[in-house]
């Protein structure tokens, strides 16, 4: 067991978006594939051949298929062609060496150290002239040995304390580095002009611990468009909006709500007066009087409707949906 190492494992690792996004494609199976390949690596000094997924595959009990989408799909390893490794595990095998190296050194200067101390009591005991007794001598030698024991001891507690901040200093590095290297996000779909704009609500989202996992990035940004009605302009408005009130989601903006509304209404309550106008025409009860209320209820539904109309943002969506 002297050769039996381990490896830190951060116990957050599980939110991590990339783990994520792997246990959503390829579950549990994936996740295991995922920390089986990263103790193959520590074992096999950091990284591993890219022509070896059929052995991983058969060790496994898994498919091909799988272990090669677990290494180039989620950005969970880097490769150059041949091999892929991962930076975390290549960070962590180099502070393991330095640390055996700095234990390695600071052995050496301890028993060197109790060595000369040991070297400096032999040669004052064969100085002195007068021969002690049995019992006198071991007393001597016992008392001679005490200060390089309690030296070792306090080395010994030294080296351990300085082994667990050094670890500590892993971890946290370690950590740091991962947390740094931002995943790549594909906006190739989105119009340049609009990715400032889409940026700025990716952001927002992160800043508020309700990240927008890579795979929904684009049926949201699908559905704003929708939403906008294709206008840019809306659409940076609903983002605007979204960020104002704090809310997680994005949602029809209210002026546009309620200017739809009163269009609706107006338009309706003017077909009501036209077709009652028709009916008592009709029926034989029409008369000067109703024919001036009727002209004045025209007017006033008109007015609310040219109102409505004059204050939606974008008024020509209006004469189409009327002109269907």
């Amino acid at each position: 067991m002297k050769n039996t190492f381990f490896f830190s494992h951060d116990f957050g690792a599980r939110n991590d978006p990339k783990l994520q996004n792997l246990l959503m494609e390829h579950g549990c199976e994936g996740i295991g594939v995922y920390w089986c390949m990263i103790e193959q690596m520590y074992e096999q000094g950091g990284q591993l051949p890219l022509s070896s997924c059929k052995s991983i595959a058969y060790t496994l009990h898994v498919s091909c298929e799988l272990v090669s989408s677990v290494i180039n799909d989620f950005l969970l390893f880097d490769n150059d062609g041949e091999t892929f490794w991962s930076e975390s595990v290549k960070l962590r095998l180099n502070k393991r060496v330095e640390i055996s190296e700095k234990r390695r050194e600071a052995g050496k200067k301890g028993w060197q150290k109790t060595f000369n101390n040991e070297q400096m009591s032999s040669n004052h005991t064969a100085n002195v002239r007068q021969m002690p007794s049995n019992d006198e001598a071991n007393a001597e030698q016992a008392k001679s040995k005490c200060p390089a024991i309690k030296g070792k001891e306090i080395k010994e507690k030294e080296i351990k304390e300085n082994e667990n901040k050094e670890n500590n200093n892993i971890d946290r590095e370690s950590k740091k580095a991962i947390q740094e290297k931002e995943p790549q996000i594909d906006l190739s779909y989105i119009n340049p002009d609009f990715v400032p704009k889409w940026k700025r609500w990716i952001a927002y989202r992160k800043e508020i611990k309700k990240p927008l996992q890579a795979m929904s990035l684009k049926s949201a940004y699908e559905k704003l468009l929708k939403m906008a009605g294709g206008d840019y302009i809306t659409a940076e408005s609903i983002i605007e909006q979204s960020i104002a009130n704090g809310w997680q989601g994005l949602f029809e903006l209210k002026t546009q709500k309620d200017n739809n509304g009163n269009i609706n209404t107006a338009i309706a309550n003017f077909g009501f007066a036209t077709a009652n106008e028709n009916a008592n025409r009709k029926g034989g009860f029409y008369s000067g009087r109703d024919d001036a209320a009727n002209r004045r209820a025209e007017v006033a539904s008109l007015k609310r409707a040219a109102e409505a109309i004059l204050s939606e943002p974008n008024p020509e969506k209006v004469f189409a949906g009327m002109a269907k």
